[in-house]
């Protein structure tokens, strides 16, 4: 008995990460779809909308993003621990009311939230500290807030309900759908940012109304809601928010990162330096769009592993998601470093061209973010709360001077500078703590190689563009890298265990011996005969 125990969980732990993977993928399609929507909707407007204007509701947006944070006061960072629990053991009336505890918590300070604002925008601009250009914007946009918390916690529950599908359909075709919708309507009809504010905030809380619906019949098909009737909830209050208030460090790290900086550009610059610097920052962000869909599933099966007190499984998790991440991530990063200036001036108009040298940094920061950014969530999951909100405290102190330093004399570029930096920070800080905390390798071998691959071609693709501008070929020489990468680290991704049949279909499509290398060679002895012929 001793002996199969062993070898049963191994087995379980091998289809845990299969199915991770290919969970993930899926989200990663979804997430595909999603930001190609909304990269299109953010160049409808940054075309249509006066460069002032685009900064006033990025302004907007970024005040609003600090405020869905602060109301959620980290609960959607630590539920999905406690809900993960709650279903194994099928403690139903727990679950419930833990669900309907951080419902109540979001839209009671949410209203709280746009209460405030609504008060107070008057003073800040009055004081000089927000723009008048401003103001209609955020009052209209601060509803965004509950909206996208509330939004938030939905994909944490999807996931704990291990549902790959439903995130897919929720999140990645009817919201980005209806948000491009949105741009159109505005651009068609002339209108200006209010009436984008206007339009967002409607098309998010009929997503959310929709997606909302989507859950309670997932509940009702579990068996959930039939089996809580007539029982009596239970609200974790005190366990919950004393896990989830220092795991608020997090949020508030990464909107400090976002929003910080935008702040003081606007104060410091005026509204066209935080138009040159946010407008590429969602192009930035496009190195984050794999480890995002990594994350959603990550978390629930780091939990069960803490649980267990499984640390080679840990180990292994961690491990092969940062290296299928940063293998994945490789061909945005290439692009958006390699040829920030060209794709930036393609995208938003030649008047955003300069703005590629801080899209080439900020991808930087997000490529070391994507494929080390999983230390924090395995933290967490292991019950490490505390030492996560200490880095995260001392890299805030250093992400704050490093803003005050460097905005002041370089304006968007300081910006970027100091964005990039506290990322390579936080994560340096992260990853020290979860090997002396966990046991986590430090810097796995396969690891190793991956990364020393990416850096190379990365460094190789972004000299031959600064260097000789090739142009559209760059973009060829940087898919021609990836498929390099990708072969490379073929190995350590554990590819043919994932998806057994992607090898031979591969070799079949690939090699000499296959269907195009045949395919080729005949073209080729045509092409001999003819010219033979022809002699």
């Amino acid at each position: 008995m001793a002996e199969v125990a062993p070898s049963e969980t191994d087995v379980e732990g091998v289809s845990a990460n299969i199915a991770h993977v290919r969970g993930s993928t899926l989200l990663l399609v979804g997430r595909v779809l999603s930001l190609g929507l909304n990269f299109a909707t953010q160049a409808l407007i940054a075309r249509h909308l006066r460069q002032a204007e685009l900064g006033a509701v990025a302004l907007a947006f970024a005040i609003a993003a600090l405020g869905q944070v602060a109301i959620t006061l980290g609960l959607h960072r630590s539920v999905t621990r406690f809900l993960t629990t709650d279903l194994e053991q099928r403690a139903y009336p727990r679950l419930i009311g833990t669900i309907v505890m951080n419902v109540v918590v979001i839209v009671g300070l949410g209203a709280v939230l746009v209460a405030l604002v609504a008060v107070a925008q008057r003073g800040l601009t009055a004081a000089g500290l927000l723009d008048p250009a401003a103001t209609g914007v955020l009052l209209v946009l601060v509803l965004l807030a509950p909206i996208g918390a509330l939004d938030d916690l939905l994909i944490g529950l999807y996931a704990v309900f291990d549902s790959p599908r439903s995130i897919f359909v929720r999140r990645y075709v009817i919201g980005p759908a209806l948000r491009l919708g949105v741009a159109l309507l505005v651009v068609f009809a002339n209108g200006g940012g209010t009436q984008l504010a206007v339009g967002y905030v409607a098309a998010s809380f009929f997503g959310l109304v929709s997606y909302g619906a989507l859950f309670v019949r997932l509940l009702a098909d579990r068996g959930i809601v039939q089996a809580v009737r007539g029982q009596r909830l239970e609200f974790p209050i005190r366990e919950v928010l004393g896990s989830s208030v220092p795991l608020l460090s997090s949020d508030a790290i990464w909107l400090l990162i976002n929003t910080f900086p935008v702040l003081v550009l606007s104060a410091a610059s005026g509204l066209h330096e935080v138009a040159a610097y946010q407008v590429v920052r969602p192009a930035a962000a496009l190195n984050l769009l794999v480890a995002a869909s990594f994350a959603v599933l990550y978390m629930p099966i780091a939990t069960r592993l803490a649980t267990r007190h499984d640390r080679g499984g840990a180990n292994e998790l961690y491990w092969r998601t940062t290296i299928w991440v940063a293998v994945l991530t490789f061909p945005i990063f290439a692009a958006t470093f390699a040829l920030g200036r060209p794709l930036s001036g393609f995208a938003f108009g030649d008047r955003y061209e300069p703005s590629g040298t801080y899209l080439s940094i900020l991808s930087i920061g997000y490529l070391v973010h994507a494929a080390l950014g999983f230390n924090a969530m395995t933290l967490a999951a292991h019950g490490h709360h505390r030492t996560v909100a200490l880095v995260n405290g001392v890299t805030a102190v250093a992400s704050v001077a490093a803003t005050l330093l460097l905005i002041p004399p370089f304006g968007a570029l300081g910006a970027a500078i100091a964005s990039t930096g506290t990322l390579l920070t936080q994560n340096a800080l992260l990853q020290v703590a979860l090997h002396r905390r966990i046991g986590i390798d430090l810097i796995h071998g396969d690891a190793i190689r991956v990364y020393a691959m990416i850096a190379v071609a990365a460094g190789t693709i972004f000299a031959i563009e600064t260097f000789a501008s090739l142009g559209i070929w760059t973009l060829v020489l940087a898919a021609l890298a990836s498929l390099v990468v990708l072969y490379l680290a073929w190995n350590a991704m554990e590819l043919t265990s994932v998806y057994p049949g992607i090898h031979p279909l591969v070799v079949r499509l690939i090699t000499p011996t296959g269907r195009v290398g045949r395919r080729l060679s005949a073209g080729l002895d045509r092409v001999r005969s003819f010219r033979a012929r022809d002699v």
